[in-house]
């Protein structure tokens, strides 16, 4: 497989690492803008740095990655599916569903692959409790509780994260649709939400830097989610309680603390007992994640686009319920 990266910045960095693990791809030819901040990248990788992403195109790759702000996703995403190409994007999909629905739809004319950047699903503490969840360790579920928050970088107001010409949202959009997707992975899709956004003296203005989203399904099961730039201290967690007991992800390593499965199972008259699995090393979900998407290329599969483009909606209906001051039926 030979790859194209449009991008070099943070993504590209935890990215590019996992695609030259694999025997199966090879990064031929990579850009950003300005061109030259690629050249360093690229210079570790063994590429070419091209002046713009028509030319990335053009140079003979058969997948891409588009690792550049939300609003070039569609764009550059669409024209490489024209021309055969697949494709792995960042997350979010795009800005808009309308944008979300072509690039889907184009995928599935040129029957390429279209794949989103969530992560999240390939790191072992969230597969371990999925697994106890599928096992039936922890019965029906009854709600979810979840945290996703990180300190604002000291010039956070002047990224393109609080451009709404380039990004269609705040934390949210950026951060908090991890959440919405594993979310989406342990109850499916829900029937309704009700989100409250703190955007008074955003440092993301006039992005929301904290959202706190509640969503039920139609069999009652409740989901809470808060997703902020204001933690300060790194924080992870997804915790989901059962029937018959809980299971608890909690850090991502790094700057998250360790990683941890937690597995609580009920019992009203013993003493409380958890089973505790930390995990230690490197962040593998990335080339977990790649590995993935060599596997879609390899077998014809269709991706994993319409998660992207779901995820998308229950963010844009989020803020639809926060902007409407109501609750937001979805279907």
């Amino acid at each position: 497989m030979k790859v194209g990266i449009i991008g070099a910045g943070l993504q590209a960095k935890r990215l590019v690492p996992a695609v030259l693990e694999s025997e199966k791809a090879k990064i031929i030819a990579m850009t950003a803008q300005p061109p030259e901040s690629a050249e360093h990248l690229a210079k570790k990788i063994g590429c070419k740095v091209l002046p713009d992403w028509p030319s990335v195109l053009d140079s003979e790759i058969d997948s891409v990655m588009v690792l550049t702000p939300p609003n070039l996703h569609a764009k550059i995403s669409i024209e490489a599916m024209k021309k055969g190409i697949h494709v792995f994007c960042e997350k979010p999909i795009a800005n808009t569903l309308e944008e979300a629905q072509e690039m889907i739809k184009t995928a599935k004319e040129n029957k390429v692959v279209l794949n989103i950047g969530f992560n999240h699903r390939y790191h072992p503490a969230i597969g371990q409790i999925k697994k106890w969840h599928d096992d039936g360790l922890i019965g029906t579920i009854n709600f979810i509780r979840s945290i996703y928050g990180i300190g604002a970088r000291p010039n956070a107001k002047g990224e393109w994260r609080s451009d709404p010409k380039i990004t269609a949202g705040g934390q949210l959009f950026e951060q908090g649709i991890h959440l919405i997707d594993l979310m989406r992975w342990f109850v499916g899709d829900p029937s309704e939400v009700v989100c409250f956004t703190s955007g008074t003296g955003s440092i993301v203005a006039p992005h929301e830097d904290s959202a706190f989203v509640m969503f039920r399904t139609k069999k009652g099961q409740v989901t809470n989610m808060h997703s902020s730039i204001l933690q300060w201290k790194n924080h992870f967690s997804f915790e989901v309680f059962g029937t018959k007991g809980y299971a608890i992800a909690t850090g991502l390593g790094g700057s998250y603390g360790t990683e941890k499965a937690i597995l609580g199972k009920l019992d009203p008259a013993a003493p409380f007992m958890e089973e505790v699995t930390e995990y230690r090393g490197e962040d593998k979900s990335w080339s977990l994640e790649w590995q993935d998407f060599e596997k879609s290329v390899s077998n014809g599969l269709q991706g994993n686009s319409i998660d992207g483009y779901e995820a998308l909606k229950l963010v844009l209906a989020a803020y639809q319920s926060d902007k409407e001051g109501k609750i937001i039926k979805l279907n």
